[in-house]
């Protein structure tokens, strides 16, 4: 798997984010929202996107969690290297391999019932079992059933708020065979089996390296 790495500097000293990067997978899927950043004893350390959620820590604090993240501590390790060298090394742009296979993707669809309205079905896809996307949804609009990918609320350059895709696909023929795989997954039971792997597999795995990659500033 290629992973192409785009580094944007903020070259604002005084900021503890010295860079925002985004990450595009074979030319087929990209992830943004992602930074570098430096903690208070001057190391520098990444941090995939999160968000906040209504829970509390037992020590008061708010809880976060990651839109995404790497699913091994083996391709944790890799990938923050990789990002990190580009970065200190001056580029903009650079190229890493990550194995020997080509982009694939496993499934894994929790439906809703009627607890989150027009919301169907929340969705995490883990691509090549090393980075899974959370936080996709299958929504029920006016027009029929769509995907949702996980999006975060910015300012535009009119300085007005809007809703913006933190990870999607690149191409149109990537984004129709992944969203065509996806309604698929929704179809089948838990127990069924998805790309070769079981929906209880992955789910633990999903479950059990979101906990060991827990975020950098927690």
């Amino acid at each position: 798997m290629n992973i192409k790495i785009k580094v944007h500097r903020t070259n604002k000293e005084d900021w503890s984010v010295k860079a925002y990067v985004s990450i595009v997978f074979d030319e087929k899927f990209k992830v943004t929202g992602i930074s570098i950043r430096e903690n208070s004893r001057g190391n520098l350390f990444v941090s995939m996107p999160s968000y906040r959620t209504n829970e509390v820590k037992s020590d008061g604090t708010q809880a976060y969690k990651q839109f995404c993240h790497p699913v091994t501590k083996e391709f944790n390790k890799e990938l923050s290297e990789g990002i990190l060298k580009a970065y200190r090394e001056g580029f903009d742009e650079m190229e890493m391999q990550s194995g020997t296979d080509d982009l694939s993707f496993y499934i894994k669809t929790y439906p809703m019932g009627d607890k989150y309205g027009n919301v169907e079905a929340l969705v995490t896809v883990i691509f090549n079992m090393k980075f899974a996307v959370n936080a996709i949804k299958i929504v029920n609009g006016k027009n029929g059933k769509f995907v949702a990918m996980p999006s975060q609320l910015k300012s535009n350059s009119s300085a007005e708020n809007e809703y913006v895709d933190l990870c999607y696909p690149v191409t149109r023929e990537f984004r129709g065979l992944l969203y065509e795989n996806i309604f698929k997954a929704l179809d089948y039971e838990k127990t069924e089996k998805v790309s070769g792997r079981n929906y209880k597999d992955i789910a633990k795995l999903v479950e059990e390296t979101a906990e060991k990659v827990s975020l950098p500033f927690k």
